[in-house]
């Protein structure tokens, strides 16, 4: 679909990116299943994203709360049942983290320092 056509379509035909996203999240859940099933183990998961531009988030924080939230919530939920850390990077203007963040089960890494890019982590 592409960024700007992602970003259109939250706007026009947001049940399809909704729809989207958890079905993508579900995949990566599986995989990530999959993975440790086979014994490999990792440290954290890391994410990362442009979702934030000079001035903030691209899209309101009432759809980040709505559509992508909840997915770095189960994210963050399957990285800690398996003893890993869950970390989000954006680039951008994010010079602190979205009130929204910690629904998501994120938190401003001090560590990562300024420079408008955030790393947030979930330990």
């Amino acid at each position: 679909m592409g960024f700007e056509d992602g970003l259109r379509a939250l706007a026009r035909t947001p049940d399809l990116v909704a729809d989207m996203v958890a079905t993508y999240s579900d995949y990566l859940l599986a995989m990530l299943d999959l993975t440790l099933a086979r014994g490999y183990r990792f440290d954290a998961l890391w994410f990362w994203s442009d979702l934030c531009y000079r001035g903030g988030l691209l899209f309101s924080p009432a759809a980040a709360r709505k559509l992508v939230l909840p997915h770095w919530k189960r994210f963050g939920d399957f990285a800690h049942a398996h003893g890993m850390r869950f970390m989000f990077h954006c680039d951008g203007g994010r010079q602190r983290p979205h009130p929204s963040a910690d629904r998501g089960g994120l938190r401003r890494d001090p560590s990562t320092g300024g420079g408008g890019r955030a790393t947030m982590c979930a330990s």
